[in-house]
């Protein structure tokens, strides 16, 4: 799936509907939308820490090696930085530990939406911006 800068937007407020049960549960989550990229950037990370912490800490470590890799990863070279057993955010290499390998569905569900597998097997940011803004929130 490739988001174009004019589907962004929209992509996004959909994945944000993806919790909701219910059509009540809709349409207050419609009311209650951010408009602008930074705000639903925020709105989404905000949904990344509402998920269990284990999930939380997937997506928040799948989305810093995405925006801080200086080349494009397959999605096996991320599996395998994310079951590298080490201490959280230090990033060296570490010893691979096969049954922490998460699947490909689990990261893209962990990221809500901020990352995607290409045709090429690469993973990578929905968007440059998100790299961006990434770099200016805090862990």
């Amino acid at each position: 799936m490739i988001v174009s800068s004019r589907l962004l937007i929209p992509s996004l407020q959909l994945e944000a509907l993806r919790p909701c049960v219910n059509a009540r549960a809709v349409r207050k989550a419609l009311e209650e939308l951010p408009v602008s990229v930074d705000s639903i950037y925020q709105d989404t990370l905000k949904r990344i820490d509402e998920q269990t912490p284990e999930k939380a800490m997937l997506g928040k470590l799948a989305l810093i090696w995405l925006a801080r890799a200086r080349r494009p990863l397959h999605l096996q070279e991320l599996r395998a930085a994310l079951s590298m057993v080490d201490k959280p955010g230090i990033f060296r290499i570490g010893k691979v530990d096969g049954g922490l390998m998460p699947s490909g569905v689990s990261i893209l569900s962990a990221c809500c939406g901020l990352a995607l597998i290409e045709s090429n097997g690469c993973v990578r940011l929905i968007r440059t911006s998100c790299a961006l803004f990434n770099s200016r929130v805090e862990p």
